[in-house]
């Protein structure tokens, strides 16, 4: 299964629906179901800011999966049309700018411990194990990594929303 890294708290709200739209600078070719893994840096300050308990969230984990349906090119007055969607505070993070549109979350009932990526990256689980009631029959928990198949653009990492708006 495909998994995606986000810096807490903004991975719990994309695994509760409340955040819809992630912003990025890069965008790749695939959309299916994404897991959606909390890294293991933490953020307390911004956490705290959004109204999260930073003691009671998963890191290091996937905690929920996701739909990624969409990724568009924004320019400043469709990334100002999506604030509700992405949550961000910041102005427009300037070229290029990215926005993923997930739908049908699914919070997992308890996180599973896994070592996060740098983009989008391959999640493998144990047989019989599920990830938001897809079951998946392979060797063992583990991820392979690298650039994902179809990925597009340049610079990366755990960039969430490259930084826009994510002090901390």
């Amino acid at each position: 299964m495909k998994a995606l890294s986000f810096h807490q708290p903004r991975a719990e709200q994309i695994a509760r629906g409340e955040k819809t739209v992630d912003i990025r600078s890069w965008q790749v070719a695939y959309r299916g179901p994404l897991a959606v893994h909390a890294s293991t840096k933490r953020r307390d300050d911004r956490c705290r800011a959004l109204g999260y308990d930073p003691e009671s969230l998963a890191y290091g984990a996937v905690i929920g999966t996701v739909e990624l349906f969409d990724i568009r090119p924004l320019d400043a007055p469709a990334y100002d049309a999506l604030h509700e969607r992405h949550r961000l505070s910041s102005p427009f993070p300037g070229d290029p700018c990215y926005a993923w549109f997930f739908a049908s979350p699914r919070r997992l009932e308890s996180p599973l411990p896994v070592r996060g990526r740098m983009r989008l990256f391959e999640m493998e689980l144990c047989k019989g194990q599920e990830v938001g009631g897809r079951e998946q029959e392979s060797k063992g928990v583990g991820e392979q990594g690298g650039r994902g198949a179809g990925e597009q653009g340049a610079g990366g990492g755990e960039q969430e929303s490259r930084g826009a708006g994510e002090q901390g």
